[in-house]
């Protein structure tokens, strides 16, 4: 049920889901699978609103619902600063490289204005909170892993020049 508190509509992570599955035909199953985990323990977190809110923009994102964050002083929409990518993380040496910690600074999704992906695979370029830069390789093929490797400076350079870098303020 919404609530309305003036020009702000309330509604539950669960009601939205509702609204996903009922537009798009879908099951709790099947965004289970998206989060990985099982239709009963799905819809558990549901009703005890303990959905993660990666999870319910991926979910948002498979079914073709656009989530705006939206500065209401700028009237400007906050981009999401931790990447386009799926969250990742590896150990290289004993230095652990976390998306989720670090800053996007720029990636080669939607190359050709359409799909997110391209032939199934896209990269993303990121600074940790030490100025070490990093790459995600991104595979939407399921018999591929994400791969995390560093960047040397020359790909850095090459890759900003190719795809521009994101700002905090775009």
């Amino acid at each position: 049920m919404q609530r309305d508190r003036g020009d702000i509509k309330e509604m539950t992570v669960g009601q939205m889901l509702e609204i996903v599955k009922q537009k798009r035909g879908v099951s709790y199953q099947k965004m289970a699978e998206l989060t990985g985990t099982t239709g009963a323990a799905f819809i558990r977190r549901v009703n005890l609103s303990t959905i993660k809110a990666d999870e319910f923009l991926k979910i948002m994102r498979a079914f073709d619902f656009e989530v705006k964050f939206v500065d209401k002083e700028t009237g400007k929409e906050v981009s999401e600063l931790v990447g386009q990518g799926r969250p990742a993380s590896a150990y290289i040496g004993r230095v652990k490289f976390d998306t989720q910690q670090s800053r996007a600074i720029a990636n080669d999704f939607y190359q050709d204005g359409e799909h997110k992906y391209n032939d199934g695979r896209a990269r993303e370029l990121y600074m940790d909170q030490h100025g070490r830069y990093f790459f995600v390789d991104y595979s939407n093929y399921e018999d591929e892993r994400d791969k995390l490797r560093l960047a040397s400076p020359m790909e850095v350079q090459d890759f900003i020049e190719k795809y521009g870098a994101k700002s905090e303020e775009e």
